[in-house]
């Protein structure tokens, strides 16, 4: 076991190991890295870590932890807070090149391993800043408990008391204060039940009012069509709704 210390470019060569028998490892160590991650993310704190690069049957393995930070807005209270970050990597690295017979490889055949370069070498930087993004929360808070933004002001709800009544409400809306509902006219009740009963003229298609002197008025009317001998039309009884011969 052979222990490395940090490169700047995160290059390493392995052409020595790929020499050794499966099993073989290298030990490496690296501090103070800065990486691009991208238009949206950005480091809070420069990436440190170790990592062993073992001998396998076919290439080599690397595994390790590193750590981080990065500079995110709190989903919650939107205000700039440092995530420190613990990743750990464990990947298989393949070579480009047969180190026997120094022929190429066919990379095609596992295009989504990592390869090692025609050098022997392997750019630790690709897989770690693919590990840092993928690490990145979806909705980093501040802290667990964050309370967000007052849905009024917009403030941070932990700064305290807000200089704003509890109950404000839309100018726009506040003429709906004043609005009533009516429950009987709403629903028809009160007058449905008075004239459930009610008999109507069977050429009406009018119902009759819920008060007490439209049914004594409908009942004589009713009565009057029960006179008759002429046997023309016989009235119906209804309940809600008149009906027809």
């Amino acid at each position: 076991m052979t222990g490395v210390t940090a490169q700047a470019d995160l290059t390493y060569p392995l052409a020595g190991l790929l020499a050794e028998p499966a099993g073989s490892r290298r030990d490496y160590a690296f501090a103070g890295i800065r990486l691009e991650l991208g238009e949206d993310l950005r480091l809070a704190a420069p990436v440190a870590g170790r990592f062993r690069a073992s001998r396998t049957n076919r290439g080599v393995l690397i595994s390790g932890r590193f750590d981080a930070g990065l500079a995110l807005t709190c989903s919650r209270c939107l205000r700039p807070i440092d995530l420190p970050l613990e990743i750990a990597l464990n990947e298989e690295v393949l070579p480009i090149i047969d180190f026997v017979s120094g022929k190429p490889l066919d990379a095609t055949i596992e295009p989504e391993i990592a390869r090692l370069t025609d050098h022997h070498e392997h750019d630790l930087e690709p897989l770690l800043r693919e590990a840092i993004q993928l690490a990145e929360p979806i909705a980093p808070v501040c802290r667990p408990d964050c309370p967000g933004l007052c849905v009024v002001c917009g403030e941070p709800l932990d700064d305290g008391p807000h200089a704003h009544a509890d109950d404000l409400v839309d100018p726009r809306l506040d003429v709906l204060r004043a609005f009533r509902v009516d429950g009987d006219a709403e629903t028809g009740y009160h007058h449905a039940a008075a004239t459930s009963d009610a008999r109507l003229d069977p050429g009406s298609t009018q119902l009759p009012r819920g008060d007490g002197s439209s049914a004594a008025a409908t009942r004589r009317q009713n009565e009057q069509w029960e006179s008759r001998s002429d046997g023309y039309r016989t009235p119906g009884r209804v309940s809600g709704a008149a009906t027809r011969p």
